[in-house]
């Protein structure tokens, strides 16, 4: 599970479209909201960048993220 922070996230969760690798994540219903998220990242070990676009574009993250 990984939260992500910033600002522009649609208020409505099924609005973002989170991805990580280019694999598309759950994105937990309830938390929701335009400075945060929260997503489930695949048990699978991997090292990657998560997007995240709304209607306001796409943003990469800036570092790598790691599962181990």
């Amino acid at each position: 599970v990984v939260t992500i922070t910033g600002r522009g996230f649609e208020p409505r969760p099924i609005d973002n479209r989170i991805t990580f690798n280019g694999q598309l994540l759950y994105i937990f219903p309830q938390t929701g909201s335009t400075t945060g998220i929260t997503v489930l990242v695949p048990p699978t070990p991997a090292s990657g960048f998560i997007s995240v676009t709304t209607r306001q574009g796409t943003a990469v993250s800036a570092e790598s993220l790691s599962v181990q």
